[in-house]
């Protein structure tokens, strides 16, 4: 039987660590998903979408809505309840449903897209030159199929990231951090989406050369450090703010948001340097998300 100070504890724990998931997945899920559907815009243009790759690439659309639909419409453990938000969280939002929050907190993910594009292209260039050493047809687009891909693989990592730092930094079991953030984990997407990559393009398995297999590597790795990197992360949540402040009771309240989520930032940044500080002189840790800690990230509003 827990005591009351316990229960205290666990939830303000819980909280804490549901934000920074919250925060990691905004942006790798949803920036993941808009990188993979400039893939499927790039599959239509190809000769071979037809009936069964048609198919299979509508199964993968369809995983993304039901892991949406789980998401917001959950019965249990639901995070974009707007009724189950914290009651500082509740008091700045004005009379908007469990849908438009949810869309709000996507933001976040199409912000990061637009800001990463770059980088996203960069690797996409880097999959196009493999496809066409390897003599593959239309390595334009199927090399934005390949980039979708591995940025939804790269959006699991990250959480499979997070959900660890979870448990080491909160010293919460770990069967009770997956059965709350699970949710979250896009895998089934990824699994459909990879189905209809090879149904549309058979040819794509083969082995990378050393220097493919090199650049491929250090194209994700960079996608990965700006998609955990904290300014990214927080540049793109106060714009997304400011992009939906008609969920705000007033702008008041939405200036509040950007006030907390820059205070947020401030403190996050200053923890960072804190910690480097302190480790500066200790042989270097790398995660194997791309050697970023992706759940230092603080909690902020909405």
């Amino acid at each position: 039987m827990m005591t009351q100070s316990e229960i205290e504890d666990i939830t303000f724990k819980m909280g804490k660590a549901t934000s920074a998931v919250k925060m990691v997945c905004c942006v790798a899920n949803n920036a993941a998903w808009l990188v993979a559907l400039d893939g499927l815009d790039h599959a239509r243009r190809c000769k071979g979408y037809k009936h069964e790759v048609k198919r299979a690439f509508s199964l993968a659309v369809k995983e993304w809505h039901n892991y949406e639909n789980a998401l917001v419409y959950a019965t249990q453990n639901n995070m974009f309840r707007v009724e189950n938000l914290a009651k500082e969280a509740r008091d700045m939002l004005g009379n908007i449903t469990d849908w438009e929050y949810y869309e709000f907190w996507q933001g976040g993910g199409v912000e990061t897209y637009k800001a990463t594009k770059p980088l996203i292209t960069s690797l996409w260039n880097k999959h196009r030159l493999s496809l066409i050493d390897h003599g593959v047809d239309e390595a334009d687009h199927i090399a934005w199929v390949l980039t979708g891909c591995a940025a939804l693989t790269l959006a699991i990592r990250l959480y499979e990231s997070v959900t660890r730092s979870v448990i080491k930094s909160y010293n919460v079991h770990k069967r009770i951090v997956y059965s709350l953030f699970d949710q979250f984990k896009i895998c089934r997407v990824e699994a459909a989406w990879k189905k209809a990559m090879f149904t549309l393009c058979p040819g794509l398995s083969y082995d990378l050369n050393p220097t493919e297999k090199r650049n491929i590597s250090l194209g994700i790795a960079q996608l990965c450090e700006a998609w955990t990197n904290p300014n990214i992360i927080y540049s793109a949540h106060l714009k997304s703010i400011e992009e939906y402040g008609e969920i705000f009771k007033s702008r008041g309240f939405q200036k509040k948001a950007l006030l907390l989520t820059m205070k947020a930032m401030q403190n996050t940044l200053k923890d960072i340097d804190e910690d480097y500080d302190g480790r500066k002189k200790q042989p270097a840790e790398t995660s194997d998300a791309g050697g970023t800690n992706v759940g230092g990230c603080q909690a902020v509003s909405p």
